[in-house]
């Protein structure tokens, strides 16, 4: 595919040619949007099978065939983006009047329109992994007659390859399509460290990664790295579909590290630190930080510095100590340290953004004062941090509300290191860990224990409960959960949905609900969820 196809026209690829992972992220490279459609050739007697995906910018927003258990109620149920109570509520009223389950949802104020647009993105998601499986077929791709709506969200595709290779990828499969790309040394390309974060790799992912990136590395060493031969073959197949992988003689040498761009003496930045120094940087950053260095030294510029300075300084340092990049480095260990440091330098570009606090501050720097105070004796300085807290909390818990966890950690960290002694906080932090987690028994054990203790020292505390509450319930521990969503009741009854989580395990275990029967819950607990998703 040298260039996407003019409007109107359509180009035609079939999958044994260009496997759907590689085509994927042709389609990223072109920024291509238009639509995506499969046929798949039918097994006897039979129609053959169409699927068609939507795409904005190379980006696929939407899909629109069925696909057993990924139906949206289904998926916005398992990812706990909605409860049962308010999904049975509204396909009893799609059943009367019709309509699709998204828009009835949101009518019924069951759920914001933000969280019907991420469950879309998450169904569309999965029913792409799907694809993956596919071996042969045709692809058509054009223009689309109608234009996906401009409120859909995007997928992201490097992640998508990631998923949809370990799905349905075995060593078979790919030394087929690689063939004599798959023998000798393999290493990285430059875009690989600038995308690695995208893919979104495991944690145990590190090593095999680490190595391909520094270069002159083979299969069988790779495999001796990783957990499985498996996981080595699925690395190498994901990074060569989307172009991040040189192959045979151009990768039996290292690769050798790419030198930093010099800055002027004036202003030299904290980061742009190699893996192996990181943690030393940080430290210096810590150390900065709890010096109380004013905000331009924290960001490593000049008073003088003006707004595209100090924007392009934070930009720089960012890349280095933003949390959400250190599991691509094998570095989430210190998530808690850099969430902090990184706390410190987003309220010192804040600070900085405004022009008149700016200015104070560098009237104040050249009249020799000292800018700072000593850390916790400004109560000033505490009301502002607990203000500015309560701010970043309050961006989190809509995250939190939209299903967003791993966005809502992020901000509920920063909160957290501005208070710290705040439970309310280190409850939601213990909640949403565990579910951007794989939420097994261990994960599952783990964070029990931690609300546990919150509630020990906090017994008033509703949210601590409620969480627990839904922990216990995936952990199958319907007694203590509903025990512990009635502790959440007593000490909050403006959370409803506690209720009506406990409700349901009580129906579940057969025995009455506490609150007084409602005429739709009745119904839904006779006629139970099979059948009443609906088409999308």
């Amino acid at each position: 595919m040298a260039s996407p196809p003019p409007a109107g026209a359509a180009q035609h690829v079939r999958l044994e040619q260009l496997s759907f992972p590689r085509l994927l992220f042709a389609l990223l490279r072109q920024r291509f949007s238009g639509c995506l459609q499969v046929v798949q050739p039918p097994p006897a007697g039979d129609e053959a099978a169409t699927r068609t995906v939507w795409l904005r910018g190379g980006m696929p927003v939407f899909t629109d065939w069925m696909s057993p258990g990924l139906v949206l109620g289904q998926v916005m149920l398992r990812e706990r983006m909605l409860d049962e109570a308010r999904l049975m509520q509204a396909l009893q009223s799609m059943a009367g009047r019709g309509g699709l389950l998204g828009q009835t949802l949101v009518a019924q104020g069951a759920v914001e329109p933000s969280v019907v647009v991420e469950g879309l993105r998450r169904q569309c998601a999965a029913k792409i992994v799907e694809m993956f499986a596919l071996h042969s077929g045709v692809v058509t791709i054009s223009a689309c007659v109608q234009e996906a709506p401009q409120e859909l969200a995007s997928v992201n595709v490097l992640e998508l390859v990631r998923r949809g290779v370990a799905a349905h990828y075995d060593r078979a499969r790919i030394m087929h399509e690689m063939r004599d790309a798959f023998r000798g040394h393999f290493a990285g390309t430059a875009a690989l460290q600038r995308y690695r974060p995208h893919f979104r790799f495991r944690d145990d992912d590190s090593r095999p990664l680490d190595a391909i990136a520094r270069g002159g590395v083979t299969l069988e060493q790779l495999e001796s790295m990783a957990t499985s031969p498996q996981q080595a073959t699925r690395i190498v197949y994901t990074l060569w579909a989307c172009q991040m992988l040189r192959v045979g003689t151009a990768a039996a040498s290292p690769t050798p590290r790419a030198q930093p761009t010099p800055r002027p003496p004036s202003a030299p930045p904290v980061a742009q630190a190699s893996d192996g120094d990181f943690e030393t940087q940080l430290t210096a950053l810590e150390r900065k930080i709890e010096s109380g260095t004013h905000p331009f030294d924290l960001l490593g510029i000049a008073p003088t510095a003006g707004k595209k300075e100090i924007r392009r300084a934070f930009g720089d340092l960012s890349v280095t100590f933003h949390p959400d990049g250190l599991q691509a480095k094998g570095l989430s260990h210190l998530r808690e340290r850099v969430s902090r440091a990184f706390a410190a330098l987003s309220e010192a570009q804040m600070l900085l953004g405004d022009k008149e606090k700016r200015e104070e501050l560098r009237q104040r720097i050249e009249r020799g004062e000292d800018p700072t105070q000593p850390a916790g004796s400004d109560p000033t300085a505490m009301a502002r941090a607990a203000l500015e807290s309560e701010v970043i909390a309050k961006e989190a818990d809509k995250l939190l509300r939209a299903g967003r966890f791993d966005r809502a950690l992020e901000r509920y960290e920063q909160a957290a290191a501005l208070a710290p002694e705040e439970p309310d906080l280190q409850a939601a932090i213990v909640w949403c860990r565990y579910n951007v987690s794989n939420k097994d028994l261990a994960a599952g054990a783990k964070a029990d224990t931690e609300l546990a203790t919150i509630v020990q020292a906090n017994p008033k505390l509703a949210r601590a409960h409620y969480f627990r509450g839904l922990v216990l319930k995936d952990l199958g521990r319907t007694k203590p959960a509903i025990e512990a969503l009635a502790k959440a009741i007593e000490h909050d009854p403006r959370l409803v949905d506690a209720e009506r989580q406990a409700r349901i395990l009580r129906m579940r275990a057969g025995g009455p609900a506490s609150s007084t029967p409602n005429k739709s819950t009745e119904t839904a607990g006779r006629f139970g969820l099979k059948g009443l998703f609906g088409k999308k």
